[in-house]
């Protein structure tokens, strides 16, 4: 694998880990809180939010356990950039009285 390479999917290994922080602390939920709710340990929940590399098994148990999809722990800040207008816009249209 060339360099470029991995320190892409390192970059993405680390927002993945970030992503899963702030869903963690958006809904108020502990490391040691969401733990049983995947199946697994604080300890891992802790690995998984420091690396960010998971298998998708265990992403896909902490997403559920934080009422998540799997997608979001996923997205990019640039993809939260095109996004978020995005589905503010989609919003506000479905509001509006046709």
């Amino acid at each position: 694998m060339a360099d470029d390479e991995k320190h892409m999917d390192r970059r993405r290994a680390l927002m993945c880990a970030a992503n899963l922080v702030l869903a963690r602390e958006v809904f108020g939920v502990t490391q040691s809180e969401s733990a049983p709710r995947a199946d697994t340990s604080r300890a891992t929940i802790a690995q998984v939010e420091s690396s960010g590399d998971p298998r998708l098994s265990m992403l896909g148990a902490i997403a559920d356990a934080l009422g998540v999809s799997v997608f979001v722990l996923l997205l990019t800040a640039d993809d939260l950039r095109r996004l978020v207008p995005l589905a503010k816009q989609r919003e506000i249209a479905e509001t509006q009285p046709e």
